[in-house]
């Protein structure tokens, strides 16, 4: 929030999305004594545009639900309440940015890699038994962690294209293009506009160094450190081979905070996990 290239990038963004009021009213049911499927259901059904969504994600195949979806009802209880909060405020985000100016760019391929990226990020959540709030906190950070994309697309799309070749020209991760040619990077973008928005601090550090990790300092499996892997597992599905070098996983991290030896458990369990469904 204090970098400056980053302020001064955000600044030159001429359209960011508003905080989804219908995500407060989720939030504030779920909070509730006892929450309601039929009151998150009925939330859910009175804004087409996240019935739409929601019916999108409970069927798709990223998601992996074994049968098909047909009300929001069905939705809210197959894809279980705390996973309604992420994909609520995920799908405001993506709704603001249907069309990419960018040439070849696929808002439709992002918003698959999310799920999956966030499906991944559920398993390995899961598998260290780690409690449902970081686990909400994670999955949301995993679908939102490219959201900057689509900011930076909407207002400054050649420099975006300028970004890619360099990253591709170079074969550099698509991040060290981003810095050289804005001076930041796209989840910066993101995690600025997440930061305003008052979402949880491993939320938004999730978002912002899912890809350098090692820069936060932090010393224990969280959030932070299942996005960065699903990420990374979740570029192996990916259709999208034009954005530079492959994102990878950094071993000095995994180590450092312990679960390098946990990566062959989660790979089986998330190669399992997408065997069954597809």
């Amino acid at each position: 929030m204090r970098d400056d290239k980053l302020k001064a990038l955000v600044a030159r963004l001429d359209a960011l999305p508003s905080f989804p009021s219908v995500y407060l009213k989720i939030m504030k049911e779920l909070n509730a004594d006892e929450p309601s499927v039929e009151a998150i259901a009925d939330i859910v059904v009175k804004d087409p545009a996240l019935t739409a969504k929601m019916l999108q994600v409970a069927n798709s195949a990223a998601f992996g639900l074994a049968q098909k979806v047909s009300s929001p009802f069905e939705a809210v209880q197959f894809l279980g309440l705390a996973a309604i909060r992420s994909i609520a405020l995920s799908s405001h985000v993506f709704s603001n940015y249907e069309r990419s100016p960018v040439k070849d760019f696929s808002t439709r391929q992002l918003w698959d890699d999310a799920l999956r990226c966030s499906r991944i990020t559920r398993i390995i959540m899961q598998c260290e038994g780690v409690d449902e709030t970081p686990t909400e906190d994670a999955c949301t950070a995993a679908m939102l962690r490219d959201a900057g994309k689509l900011m930076l697309g909407r207002t400054l799309p050649q420099k975006c294209l300028e970004a890619v070749t360099v990253a591709n020209r170079r074969h550099i991760p698509l991040a060290e293009a981003e810095r050289e040619v804005f001076g930041a990077t796209s989840a910066g973008v993101a995690a600025y506009l997440f930061g305003l928005w008052g979402l949880s601090a491993p939320m938004v550090e999730a978002v912002a160094f899912h890809q350098q990790p090692e820069r936060t300092g932090t010393k224990t499996f969280g959030p932070l450190a299942a996005v960065h892997v699903a990420s990374v597992f979740a570029g192996k599905f990916s259709q999208d081979q034009t954005s530079g070098k492959p994102a990878e996983l950094d071993l000095d991290y995994l180590s450092a905070i312990g679960v390098q030896n946990r990566l062959t458990a989660w790979r089986a369990e998330i190669e399992s996990s997408f065997a069954f469904n597809e």
